[in-house]
C-alpha cells in the first residue's frame, strides 16, 4: 500500500491505522503498486 506515496506513517495515517505496524505485519510483500492505485484511487 505505501508503494503509492513510498510513505508507510502516510499510509497508516490514511487508512486509518493507529501506527505502521499493521502495515509491516499484513501488507508487506502482498500489496503492490498497482493495489495501491486502486485502493486510493476509490473516491465517494
Amino acid at each position: 500500500m505505501w508503494h503509492l506515496y513510498r510513505d508507510p506513517g502516510k499510509t497508516a495515517l490514511l487508512v486509518s491505522h493507529k501506527d505502521q505496524r499493521v502495515l509491516y505485519e499484513h501488507y508487506l510483500g502482498v500489496a503492490t503498486k498497482a493495489d495501491a492505485e486502486r485502493y486510493f484511487g476509490i473516491v465517494p
